[in-house]
C-alpha cells in the first residue's frame, strides 16, 4: 500500500515476535523482560547495524541470529554458538549465532533486539506473508520532504482503516534527533571543560607575559631610549603571546592525534559501555588554531599596553 504513493522509493517489511534466549538451559534474561526477534529480509538495503564480530545474514542462512553485544558479553556467547529460542506459544527451537552487533542505546522499557532472517521468523511464527513493522525509503532525504511523506502514510493507513499501530511510527531524522538529546549532556559538558581549559589557558598565557614584561624593564627602557616607537613595543609583545599559543597548539596537535582513540574509547565504556566509533575531525584542528590565535591575541594585550606605558627615567632606574 504505501508503494502506492510515488514519494515511496521502497519499503521492507518486517516481522517481530517476543521471546526469550536460553543457553544450556538457562534464560539469558529475567522472565518479562527477555528479546524481540526482529525477521530482517536477507539483501535488506534498509537497516544494518555495526557489527562487531561476525557477519550480517548471507543468501542461504536459515536459523541463524545477529546478537545484542550486551547479552554476549554478559553470558559468554561467542559467534558460532548454539542457543535456544523459546517464541513462547510457537515452541523453541536451537538457533546458532552468526554475527554480534553493538547499539549505543535502546529505549530501555521492552526487550533486548536480535536479527534473523525473515523466512525463518517465519517459519517458526508460522505467519507468513504478514509483518509488524514497514520501512519505507522516500524518494529524497529532505527533513520537510521525509516528513510530509510521514504524514501521507499515516492518512492513506487511517483512511483504508487498517490495523496499524501509527504511534509507534517514526523518522530517522526523528530518531537522530532523539539520538543527540540523550548525548547532548555528555556532549555539551566537554565543550564547557574545553572552554574552561581554554580561558584558564588565556589567563596563564596573559601572567607569563605580564612577569616577562616586569623582569624585562631595563630592556625595554632602553629599547625607548633608542627610539622604539609605543605601536612597536605592543606588537613585538603581542606577537610573542601569539608564538606561544601557536606553538602550545602544534605540540597539542600530534598528541590530540595520538591519544584521541584511545581516551574516546575509554569515554565510550566509562559512560555507555561501549567503544565509541572514533574519527578524527582535521576540520577541529583549524579550528582550534583560530581559537588559540583568538585567545593568545586577547591574553597578551594587557601585558603589552603595560609594557608601553613604562617611562624612560622609571625602566633606567628599575633595579
Amino acid at each position: 500500500m504505501a508503494e502506492q504513493l510515488p514519494e515511496v522509493a521502497e519499503t521492507e517489511v518486517w516481522l517481530t515476535s517476543p521471546g526469550s534466549l536460553l543457553k544450556d538451559g538457562q534464560r539469558l534474561r529475567e522472565a518479562g523482560v527477555g528479546i524481540f526477534l526482529n525477521g530482517v529480509p536477507i539483501g535488506s538495503h534498509m537497516y544494518k547495524p555495526i557489527i562487531v564480530a561476525g557477519r550480517w545474514f548471507e543468501p542461504g542462512d536459515e536459523n541463524v541470529l545477529v546478537i545484542y553485544q550486551e547479552i554476549a558479553e554478559d553470558h559468554n556467547i561467542a559467534v558460532g554458538d548454539t542457543v535456544t529460542l523459546d517464541l513462547g506459544e510457537f515452541g523453541d527451537d536451537t538457533w546458532q549465532v552468526v554475527g554480534i552487533f553493538q547499539t549505543v542505546f535502546t529505549d530501555g522499557f521492552g526487550g533486548d533486539p536480535i536479527y534473523a532472517p525473515l523466512n525463518a521468523v517465519e517459519n517458526a511464527t508460522h505467519k507468513y506473508s504478514r509483518g509488524t513493522q514497514i520501512l519505507v525509503r522516500t524518494q529524497e532525504r529532505d527533513q520537510t520532504y521525509v516528513a510530509a511523506v510521514s504524514d501521507k502514510l499515516k492518512t492513506l493507513y487511517e483512511n483504508r482503516q487498517r490495523d496499524v499501530d501509527l504511534n509507534g511510527s517514526g523518522t530517522t531524522f526523528e530518531d537522530r534527533q532523539f539520538a543527540d538529546s540523550q548525548y547532548a549532556i555528555n556532549i555539551n559538558m566537554l565543550l564547557a571543560l574545553a572552554a574552561i581549559l581554554a580561558l584558564v589557558g588565556g589567563i596563564g598565557l596573559m601572567g607569563a607575559l605580564s612577569i616577562s614584561v616586569v623582569e624585562r624593564t631595563r630592556e625595554i627602557g632602553v629599547m625607548r631610549a633608542v627610539g622604539a616607537r609605543t605601536r612597536t613595543i605592543l606588537g613585538m609583545l603581542i606577537m610573542e603571546g601569539v608564538l606561544q599559543g601557536t606553538l602550545s597548539w602544534a605540540v597539542a596537535v600530534p598528541l590530540s592525534f595520538l591519544l584521541g582513540r584511545p581516551l574516546a574509547q575509554q569515554m565510550g565504556q566509562i559512560m555507555l559501555d561501549i567503544n565509541l566509533d572514533y574519527a578524527y575531525s582535521y576540520g577541529a584542528v583549524f579550528l582550534w588554531l583560530g581559537i588559540i590565535l583568538s585567545i593568545s591575541t586577547l591574553a597578551s594585550v594587557l601585558p603589552a599596553r603595560n609594557a608601553t606605558q613604562i617611562s624612560v627615567r622609571e625602566s633606567l632606574a628599575y633595579a
